[in-house]
């Protein structure tokens, strides 16, 4: 479409063409069928064309390169990219091979093109940002689940519903201690996340200990040092007691 090239479309902040138009949209449900207006909100990435263009011409010039001096051309290169070649004999019934730059052109424009439905949404320029938000979201999210082994439920039926459970409550406390010592971080010069990372501030935490008392039903805390309380503020949270003590039955 001639409009995702036109500059009238054009956002330079995010580095595309955009263009709207309304569409009927439906969806057969178990409850029924579902019927929407939306938006369909098409764009054009000038960095995906460039990036596509520039690997399609340097893999095909590769090929030719490799046919001209009669060497072997790997298989996988030679699958992906034959059909940029060109092939021609001449006068003297020698082969010679050229790049197709009419295929190179349609199969990157072709991969700069990105769709986007919305209900709600009538402007494809926000509608582009809060999805590339989403995208980041959910990258962080997936590297929280990794952090908590939450993507490999290695159980059977009976226990897979209290592993999502502890992976769920350990992923959410995760978020809650990561959110409040960047919090509490910015507002305090003094205190600081161990290099930057949650994993650093956990290890140390874990650093914490309480051994059981030989003579008596109680656990006693070893001693912190300065440094390592820091982290209980980052986290607003109070000391540990010195002393545990156990009821007994």
């Amino acid at each position: 479409m001639e409009a995702l090239k036109n500059g009238a479309f054009y956002d330079g902040d995010l580095g595309v063409c955009a263009y709207t138009y309304a569409e009927d949209w439906q969806q057969n449900c178990s409850c029924g069928r579902l019927n929407a207006k939306v938006k369909v909100h098409l764009y054009r990435m000038d960095k995906v064309f460039d990036e596509q263009r520039a690997l399609i011409w340097k893999k095909a010039s590769e090929i030719i390169s490799l046919l001209k001096a009669a060497r072997r051309v790997p298989s996988d290169l030679w699958d992906a990219y034959r059909r940029f070649i060109k092939e021609r004999v001449d006068e003297q019934g020698r082969k010679l091979w050229a790049l197709d730059t009419t295929k190179m052109d349609q199969t990157a424009e072709r991969a700069s093109h990105f769709v986007l439905r919305s209900n709600c949404i009538n402007d494809p320029f926000e509608a582009l940002r809060i999805y590339r938000a989403r995208g980041l979201v959910e990258q962080d999210f997936n590297q929280l689940k990794n952090w908590v082994d939450g993507d490999r439920l290695r159980v059977g039926a009976r226990s897979l519903q209290g592993k999502v459970f502890v992976t769920a409550l350990a992923t959410g406390l995760r978020m809650i201690m990561m959110s409040t010592a960047k919090r509490v971080e910015s507002g305090n010069l003094q205190l600081k996340i161990p290099n930057n990372s949650i994993d650093s501030l956990i290890k140390n935490l874990e650093l914490v200990r309480a051994d059981k008392r030989k003579n008596a039903n109680a656990w006693v805390r070893n001693t912190i040092p300065a440094k390592r309380r820091r982290l209980f503020e980052l986290l607003e949270l109070r000391d540990p007691p010195r002393v545990f003590r156990v009821g007994s039955m």
